[in-house]
């Protein structure tokens, strides 16, 4: 699900969990760093603490973009009503009147 959020939005991606258990439940660990692309860089082990460090390849980005510009090409309307969080509010109180009758 993680790697796929940062495929989705073309970010790289940090999971982090803990390892141990703690009545009911068991913490596998298997923390990761992924690229925009999905691809896992480090990964740690199952059953013990690991510190990791990931090279990022900051251009990587540029490049999924390139690929896949979705971000780059939604129409200006949906980009320029998600940037007015006020606006988006009036219009959901405005769907929200129930009419007189």
């Amino acid at each position: 699900m993680i790697r796929g959020n940062g495929i989705a939005n073309g970010t790289f991606m940090v999971a982090i969990n803990r390892i141990g258990d703690e009545a009911p439940l068991r913490f596998y660990g298997s923390s990761f760093v992924s690229d925009p692309y999905g691809r896992v860089l480090v990964q740690a082990p199952r059953d013990e603490p690991a510190v990791l460090v990931a090279d990022l390849d900051l251009d990587a980005r540029r490049d999924w973009l390139a690929l896949f510009p979705f971000l780059t090409t939604a129409p200006s309307r949906y980009l320029r009503d998600a940037q007015r969080p006020d606006q988006n509010a009036t219009l959901r109180q405005r769907s929200l009147r129930v009419p007189s009758a």
